[in-house]
């Protein structure tokens, strides 16, 4: 059995180097030359080390589907792989497409599936994620990233074969409550000072993102930009419309636009549900703001759970759930900044959001003592 050290390596290569047809390909020529330059594991051009890369590769992924079924046939428990034709070069890194399992469909059926990525090597397994044997028949084990979830479009998948009944239920039981493990299911060490798996975990983290980013304008399809009529308003007006539904609301400091009155807006102590002890990880306070014909119609504060936050040398990524979030009859967005006492927050990069579950990456510069503020946007000219 290989170490952690020694898998960590593998997983890494596995996740962000380009195959031998890659490499030999003219047109990649360039993106090549500065992987090489910042990978240990290519630097060397070795071409027998090349050579068993690619066949540990073709042998990982030996079970690939087959390229014409896309999108069709999926369902809760499909094991799905990403198309090949999504792979992509990102900061001189080739990311190979990955296995997902499908947890559940998102409204409208058929379109878009919440999934939670795979890995093959289960000594990386850790609290959180779930050993499981692919079929009734045997064979190599796998741990399901139940932390690490995200939204795909229907053509990004090519399904080839369903999980048992008992895993995909273990699966959305972990996704509730990180510690609720079956009975049959192995446990995963707890994590220690320098564990190879915490490094592990940041690789997985920049794996999901880059193929649901890509997706994501699909995802959020052609809904339009609410803020800008709220600018046009003017935040005193949309500043009086919150305060007349929630006595108590305020703010640290002036809002310059829209989006910062959204997002900055404190709820009164005395305004905010009793929660109860969560031990399951970081949690925090959002704001749900539903914009009716103009006016503001509703505002509340809904609890919200950090996943993970994972800070590279020039990016922090943080990941987690906006729960309960009230329906809305458009596509609600959400709004968030890292905020930084009196000074200008610090806005996303990008983000990545559906159906409560949100990516969000931040520029690391000043983000170390920031805090997180999130609000739930939906604005409509319909009743609800």
């Amino acid at each position: 059995m290989l170490s952690r050290k020694e898998a960590l390596a593998l997983a890494r290569r596995y996740r962000t180097c380009p195959p031998a047809a890659i490499r030999r390909d003219p047109a990649h020529r360039e993106q090549v030359r500065r992987h090489l330059a910042i990978c240990p594991h290519c630097a060397a051009e070795d071409p027998e080390t090349f050579d068993a890369w690619d066949h540990l590769a073709e042998q990982t992924v030996r079970q690939a589907p087959p390229a014409g079924q896309a999108g069709g046939g999926i369902t809760a428990g499909s094991i799905c792989g990403l198309r090949a034709e999504l792979a992509r070069w990102r900061e001189g890194f080739y990311y190979n497409p990955c296995a997902v399992l499908v947890v559940e469909p998102i409204e409208p059926p058929g379109g878009l599936f919440l999934v939670v990525q795979l890995y093959h090597d289960t000594v990386l397994a850790a609290p959180g994620d779930l050993v499981f044997s692919p079929g009734s028949d045997g064979g190599p084990e796998m741990l399901a990233e139940c932390w690490n979830r995200y939204t795909l479009p229907a053509r990004y998948l090519a399904p080839f074969r369903r999980v048992p009944e008992p895993v995909l239920e273990a699966v959305c039981k972990l996704i509730a409550n990180p510690r609720d493990y079956p009975p049959w299911a192995p446990l995963p060490r707890p994590m220690t000072t320098h564990d190879p798996r915490t490094a592990f975990r940041r690789l997985e983290v920049e794996v999901g993102y880059t193929f649901a980013a890509a997706g994501a304008r699909e995802i959020l399809g052609a809904a339009g930009d609410p803020l800008r009529e709220l600018d046009s308003t003017g935040t005193k007006i949309l500043k009086a419309g919150i305060e007349e539904l929630r006595a108590g609301v305020h703010w640290p400091v002036r809002a310059h636009d829209a989006a910062e009155l959204l997002t900055r807006m404190r709820f009164a102590d005395g305004d905010l549900p009793l929660a109860a002890a969560d031990d399951a990880g970081e949690s925090l306070w959002a704001a749900w703001v539903y914009i009716r014909d103009g006016r503001v119609a509703e505002v509340r504060p809904l609890r919200a759970h950090i996943f993970s936050r994972v800070r590279t040398d020039d990016e922090l990524v943080v990941s987690g759930r906006v729960e309960q979030v009230p329906g809305c009859p458009q596509i609600p967005r959400l709004l968030a900044c890292l905020e930084r006492g009196a000074a200008a927050p610090i806005w996303p990069r990008d983000t990545h959001w559906r159906r409560g579950e949100f990516l969000l990456r931040f520029a690391a510069h000043g983000a170390a003592r920031a805090r997180l503020k999130l609000t739930v946007l939906c604005s409509s000219g319909e009743a609800l």
